[in-house]
């Protein structure tokens, strides 16, 4: 907008001129609101989704431990039952555990955003260690019979926020694991360093993606997963996540769903969630 005016000006150019010029500037300051907005729903959705998950999965291992106790109390376990009761339940007070960690982690998050005006630091973060973690925390939560095979090769640390970026690989684990038939499951998660990327790779062996769907999939709310099971956020968070990293995430269809996640291993900036 041009604040130009044509000498001799008159009182009404000038008015009408001044509004404009306002106009553009509240314009202006909306669009930067609106994606500030933006940017803070989608930060949000994500710890909302990080925190979900493990409250799940303590959810369930609470529940596991609640049946061997009762179970226990009333004399109902026989001897031979002991030993299988007792290790089922030393695996749900570990998962409770990791899931309390992964909560803490995020209300730590949380904290450091308010205080420091959504600042997010980039620290090394061990990917590979962190599959190995979800890993834990997902099979025994589904109690679904789902094999997990690793293949992890080399170093797996990389610059990131490892909150964010955990919230990444959460939910490839966790949508494999729930993509695998009810027999015979199997989620393979391939690690690998190609040049200056780390390439993680997740594949699970269920119906796979409609090529018509991989174009979508990452579309905010679209989901193919029965109601009640998820808004179809989890996967929009993922890739805008991973390209804030400089990365990218891609579906490829086909039989047996594979997400391939690529992110350097160094960062030069970190940009916005948006």
């Amino acid at each position: 907008m041009s604040a130009y005016l044509t000498k001799p000006f008159s009182p009404r150019e000038l008015l009408t001129t001044a509004r404009a010029l306002v106009q553009a500037q509240e314009t202006t300051a909306d669009i930067v609101l609106t994606q500030r907005m933006d940017s803070l729903e989608i930060v949000a959705g994500g710890l909302a989704h990080e925190i979900n998950n493990p409250l799940n999965y303590l959810k369930n291992a609470l529940t596991r431990v609640r049946m061997d106790a009762e179970a226990l109390l009333s004399g109902r376990l026989g001897k031979e039952e002991l030993p299988r009761a007792e290790k089922r339940m030393r695996e749900m007070f570990d998962l409770a555990e990791s899931g309390i960690r992964r909560i803490a982690a995020t209300v730590e998050l949380m904290t450091s955003y308010s205080k420091a005006g959504f600042s997010r630091q980039l620290r090394p973060h061990d990917v590979y260690a962190a599959v190995r973690e979800v890993v834990a925390m997902v099979l025994p939560a589904t109690g679904r019979p789902v094999q997990v095979d690793l293949d992890l090769e080399g170093d797996g640390t990389v610059e990131c926020v490892p909150e964010e970026l955990n919230q990444v690989i959460s939910n490839l684990v966790q949508n494999a694991v729930e993509a695998c038939p009810e027999t015979g499951g199997l989620v393979r998660v391939r690690g690998v360093r190609e040049e200056e990327n780390l390439l993680l790779a997740v594949k699970d062996n269920g119906p796979g993606i409609r090529p018509e769907d991989a174009q979508r999939i990452f579309t905010p709310f679209f989901t193919t997963k029965g109601p009640g099971r998820g808004m179809g956020m989890g996967l929009t968070i993922a890739w805008r996540v991973v390209q804030s990293l400089g990365g990218t995430l891609e579906a490829k269809p086909g039989a047996g769903a594979e997400f391939v996640l690529r992110v350097p291993r160094k960062q030069s900036r970190l940009r916005a969630v948006s």
